[in-house]
């Protein structure tokens, strides 16, 4: 559960989620897929990756979606490529900030897949 804001009309613009991950060796290629209600940036190992309906720029915890989402889009799965050097043997760590177009929107959707080829030994 996430915190909802300080009122319906003036809910939490941003919410923030993190995730770690421990891999015995580094792949070739990551594809990343994300679902996300209504933007979001992503960062692997405090490298941002992807933003996406997001605007250019300085990102802040106030700053809104490019876009609404709505429908089929906020449930569609969109691919991206992540350098496979960002990614290390040991731990790691995947953040994702999901951004709201309007402070009272009624939902906040985060997906996120993460899959790795490696090279045979």
């Amino acid at each position: 559960m996430i915190a909802f804001g300080p009122r319906a009309g003036a809910k939490h613009v941003t919410s923030y989620f993190r995730a770690t991950f421990t891999q015995d060796r580094v792949p070739s290629a990551v594809r990343l897929s994300l679902l996300a209600d209504d933007g979001a940036v992503v960062y692997v190992n405090g490298v941002e990756v992807l933003r996406d309906n997001m605007p250019a720029g300085t990102i802040t915890g106030d700053t809104r979606a490019a876009g609404n989402r709505s429908g089929r889009a906020e449930n569609t799965f969109r691919d991206f490529t992540v350098d496979p050097a960002l990614l290390r043997t040991g731990i790691n760590t995947v953040a994702v900030e999901v951004h709201q177009d309007v402070p009272n929107s009624s939902d906040l959707g985060l997906d996120l897949r993460l899959e790795a080829d490696y090279p045979t030994p």
